[in-house]
């Protein structure tokens, strides 16, 4: 390849190459993700001549023979920590001592190459070395991480960007074309659609790759936490979602489900993707399914929760790109979610097989490895092999079944994973996620729970680096686990307890803002309505001006609606923003009327410009074009420069049949210098108006 680039070329590809990776803050990561994977997996063991061992940062320990000796069974495990988790335990792991259990007559090597985070792209790599190793079979454990690590990027660029990243021109250029809004990096269903795509090409190159040199391949369909609340940025105290949320706190189970289901048919929510909040809502609905002894629906409803959930972990469209993909390819499935669906039955499978949401406990590493054994002996080739047939079903009948009160070490794992979740730098709105895992931990350890502080420190501030992203120091993660404990004890009704513990999280961090809103409905369910009027009110004081406060606002309003608190309409009574934004929910489900209600309640408050801007901007998207044009005069004096707003001008001019006023507003959008959409929009418009004019008139 020629790598004689200009400089320019150079700057701007080398600064593209820092946009998929804006996350991954630290240079470790970018070690991780790009340059380690360009090295060698297994390289010559000097202490061991004629031996290869692992040697990539972040591998399970292993080595085997240069030159396979006769009579070995050797298999290589690959894909991200999922594949990793089968060797738990110390060498050869449990799969590998499973699969030599019941091929006694065979010399059984288990080469696990699971590496953290690792997707197909990267695994593809892995493969291509493996292969060169005599592999008798290969078994992938896939799905998870598709669309979390970084796109793959040439190495030369990345140590382009590191020779380049002391100039000044190339951190102009950097900055320049990095997301700095995190809404530029929300997931959409776009981005879901073309990741499914690439899964579904490199699963299906990883298989036939193999195939072609004769080696066969075995794919675990990856099993899923069902019972993990979906939130993709969703939380129960987002407005559409509250009523429903605090009907489930106050156990009116038939109530919260039929409000969420509401909320499912009354159109989608602004800036929200349809399957994010659909794979939300859907899991909730499931909750009170069950709560209300309906386990036939509650399982369905997961299965939808699952169904919309795109945008992280392999739910199921992924699993369904594995079956379908494998099968194309010649490849043999291991149905591992189906054998955990079976097993949790009539429940779908949850924290009694899971330490977080895709992580099995590792004490059904033995389940795991029976449920790929059974897919081996089924396959015609594989099957031919010297199987130990009373050993395979005394393997099977010895593996503990999901469904027992657990170990502490469960207890501590899962803890680990709440504080993972509430020590993000950017953390801010209530996790379903910690509250429900919390809630599970205190079932088994309730005196964990007199000590919050001690309990926080039984695990050391988790993983201060996860792939390369800085977690929050322990004085901003104690108020937040505060928060959340005091969630816990509303859902246990709890109300005075939930005061304390929320009081207390307030108190050591105030700008905790969705937390004074959880104050106010554990202090209005205890029976204090006016002080939860009172933090109602407060919590929107203090966002005023922040880009949260429309959300906070719009939220505040539905708990003292649904609460009915006394006062509740004076929360919102004098916010232009938050009658906008109530335009802006009605105006993406379709409701005009409440929109153009909303847009009054607005109008009516003195808003200032770049407010009465986004009013007149709804009632043009209302066609009200009358009341827009009653607004024209005073735009066009804040705004005199923008032909965006002659053009508008124009066109409710022409919609309302005034062709002068029309005219002269295109005129005057003319006038203003234009961008090229601006003008082809000119264009557009005089071409209906000379098609609308009457015979014989010659418009100018």
């Amino acid at each position: 390849m020629n790598r004689r680039i200009e400089v320019k070329g150079l700057l701007l590809t080398a600064a593209l190459a820092l946009i998929p990776a804006a996350s991954l803050a630290d240079s470790r990561a970018q070690k991780y993700y790009y340059e380690d994977i360009s090295r060698p997996f297994f390289v010559p063991d000097p202490a061991h001549p004629g031996r290869y061992r692992s040697a990539r940062p972040g591998a399970i320990e292993s080595s085997f023979e240069a030159v396979k000796s006769s009579g070995t069974f050797r298999v290589f495990v690959i894909g991200g920590s999922i594949a990793g988790l089968l060797h738990y335990q110390e060498a050869p792991g449990e799969f590998g001592k499973s699969l030599q259990a019941v091929l006694p007559a065979r010399k059984v090597e288990v080469l696990n190459c699971g590496m953290a985070g690792y997707e197909s792209f990267r695994e593809a790599l892995i493969e291509q070395e493996i292969l060169e190793y005599s592999p008798d079979l290969i078994v992938f454990l896939t799905g998870h991480n598709e669309g979390i690590a970084s796109a793959p990027i040439p190495i030369w660029i990345m140590r382009a960007q590191e020779r380049l990243s002391r100039l000044a021109a190339y951190r102009v250029l950097a900055k320049a074309l990095r997301p700095d809004d995190a809404a530029q990096l929300k997931y959409t269903d776009a981005l879901a659609d073309a990741r499914d795509k690439t899964f579904a090409r490199n699963l299906g190159d990883n298989i036939r790759h193999a195939r072609q040199r004769g080696v066969p391949v075995a794919v675990v369909v990856p099993p899923r936490n069902y019972r993990e609340p979906v939130e993709l940025g969703r939380t129960p105290y987002d407005a559409e979602f509250l009523p429903g949320w605090l009907s489930f706190l106050r156990e009116d189970y038939a109530g919260a489900r039929r409000s969420w289901k509401a909320s499912l048919s009354s159109g989608p929510v602004a800036g929200v993707p349809v399957s994010a909040y659909k794979a939300f809502t859907w899991g909730f609905i499931a909750r009170s399914e069950e709560k209300l002894g309906l386990a036939d629906e509650a399982r369905a409803s997961f299965g939808r929760a699952a169904l919309y959930d795109r945008a992280a972990i392999c739910g199921t469209v992924c699993q369904d790109i594995i079956r379908r993909v494998t099968k194309e390819e010649g490849g043999f499935l291991v149905e591992a979610d189906r054998m955990f669906r079976g097993l949790a039955y009539p429940r779908m499978p949850g924290m009694e097989t899971f330490n977080d949401r895709m992580h099995w406990k590792p004490q059904f590493n033995c389940l795991m490895s029976s449920e790929i054994i059974a897919s081996l002996r089924a396959d015609p080739k594989l099957g031919a092999l010297p199987w130990d047939d009373a050993r395979a079903r005394a393997l099977k009948a010895s593996c503990e079944r999901p469904g027992g009160p657990g170990t502490v070490e469960d207890d501590l794992r899962i803890l680990s994973y709440v504080l993972m979740g509430l020590s993000w730098p950017d953390f801010s709105q209530l996790s379903t996620v910690s509250v429900f895992y919390l809630q599970a931990i205190r079932r088994h350890r309730p005196a964990w729970f007199e000590d919050v502080p001690a309990l926080m420190k039984k695990m050391e501030n988790p993983q201060t680096q996860v792939y390369g992203l800085a977690m929050a120091p322990d004085d901003l993660v104690l108020p937040r686990f505060y928060w959340h404990i005091g969630e816990v004890r509303l859902l246990e009704k709890d109300y005075a307890g939930a005061s304390r513990d929320i009081a207390k999280a307030l108190e050591l961090d105030p700008k905790l803002s969705w937390a004074r809103l959880s104050l106010a409905v554990a202090e209005a369910l205890r029976g204090d309505g006016k002080r939860g009027l009172a933090l109602l009110k407060d919590a929107s004081e203090r966002t005023t001006g922040e880009q949260r406060h429309d959300d906070i606002l719009a939220s505040a309003v539905a708990v003292g609606r649904t609460l009915g608190l006394e006062g509740a309409a004076e929360v919102a009574a004098s916010d232009s923003e938050y009658w906008i934004k109530k335009a802006e929910r009605a105006a993406a489900a379709g409701n005009k009327p409440e929109g153009v209600a909303a847009l009054g309640r607005a109008r009516a408050m003195s808003p200032q410009p770049h407010q009465l801007r986004s009013i007149a901007q709804y009632y043009f998207l209302f066609h009200e074009y009358g009341k827009f044009l009653e607004l024209f005069d005073a735009l066009s004096a804040a705004y005199p420069k923008d032909p965006d707003l002659w053009l508008s001008c124009a066109e409710a001019s022409f919609s309302l049949g005034n062709q002068e006023a029309g005219r002269a507003a295109l005129a005057r959008a003319e006038k203003l210098g234009p961008d090229a959409g601006q003008r082809r929009h000119i264009a557009s418009l005089s071409g209906q108006f000379r098609a609308s004019a009457p015979a014989g008139a010659s418009p100018k």
